[in-house]
C-alpha cells in the first residue's frame, strides 16, 4: 500500500478545543477526497496516508498542503510516496 507520511504541528498557544476541531476537520477532508489516516498525537500528530483503493499520488499530498495553508499557524509536512507496509 503506497502513500505518505504526515506530520501536523500545532502552534503552543492553541487551545485544545481548537486542536480537536481542527483535526477532525483534517480527517474530514481526507475522507472526502477518498483517503484514510492512522495515527494521532496530542500538539504534534503524525499519520499514515493512503487512498482507499488505489496508490497515493502527489496530488493527494498537495490536497492536504493546501488544506494547511487555509489555517493559520498549522505546520504541515509530508514524506515522499512510500510503502507504508514497510514504514
Amino acid at each position: 500500500m503506497y502513500g505518505f507520511m504526515v506530520t501536523l504541528v500545532f502552534p503552543d498557544d492553541m487551545d485544545d478545543a481548537s486542536i480537536d476541531e481542527l483535526v477532525l476537520g483534517f480527517i474530514t477532508m481526507l475522507e472526502a477526497n477518498g483517503l484514510s489516516a492512522g495515527g494521532g498525537g496530542e500538539r504534534t500528530f503524525e499519520f499514515a496516508v493512503s487512498r482507499d483503493g488505489a496508490p497515493a499520488t502527489s496530488a493527494d499530498r498537495d490536497i492536504l498542503a493546501q488544506w494547511a495553508s487555509a489555517h493559520d499557524g498549522i505546520s504541515l509536512s509530508t514524506s515522499e510516496l512510500i510503502d507504508l507496509n514497510d514504514a
